[in-house]
């Protein structure tokens, strides 16, 4: 990373915890919005302008389209920030089913979707030259208090004063897989 402060772009396919991870970073220290909406899309600040890095979430698709990564690196580049992507991966079982019906009408479109999603998201971080780390949902629930203090070593950050308490919800997608299958 260079001297500028980092922005941090979270992503990830819906379901996959892209909210979760979003929280850790506020809770270590980053400015950012943790729910569905996100104030950044409406204005960036200039990095000059805070004492922290930020944290900009985006779910592949967010609100229906897919966002343009590149588009997101340069608005950020232009503001003075420097991009770094942090990227959270699901098990697929859990993640298909968690986008059933609100995201896909079944498991097979969202696993299609899903394929498509994870394509233009790492087209689009590599095409747009940002750094990235890839987290998985299921490490951060196994480690919750391991990788808070781990996303609190990255640049900017701190571990959390709170430590969040991290829930496993992969248990109800797994106990539906094996009693009924969503269609």
């Amino acid at each position: 990373m260079t001297n500028k402060k980092p922005a941090y772009l979270v992503l990830g396919v819906e379901g996959s915890g892209t909210r979760m991870l979003t929280q850790i970073m506020i809770a270590a220290g980053a400015k950012g919005d943790g729910g569905h909406g996100q104030a950044f899309d409406k204005e960036l600040p200039e990095e000059d302008t805070l004492d922290r890095p930020i944290v900009w979430r985006r779910s592949m698709p967010h609100a229906g389209k897919t966002p343009d990564i590149s588009v997101m690196a340069h608005e950020l580049r232009r503001a003075g920030w420097e991009p770094y992507g942090l990227i959270i991966v699901r098990d697929t079982v859990a993640n298909v089913r968690a986008q059933v019906p609100a995201h896909a009408p079944g498991i097979h479109e969202a696993w299609e979707k899903n394929q498509q999603q994870f394509a233009l998201m790492f087209m689009g971080i590599r095409g747009a030259f940002i750094p990235f780390d890839v987290f998985t949902y299921e490490n951060i629930v196994a480690r919750p208090k391991d990788m808070q203090d781990y996303i609190g070593s990255l640049p900017g950050l701190h571990s959390p004063d709170l430590y969040l308490d991290i829930k496993d919800a992969n248990e109800k997608h797994w106990a539906t897989w094996r009693n009924r299958p969503v269609e």
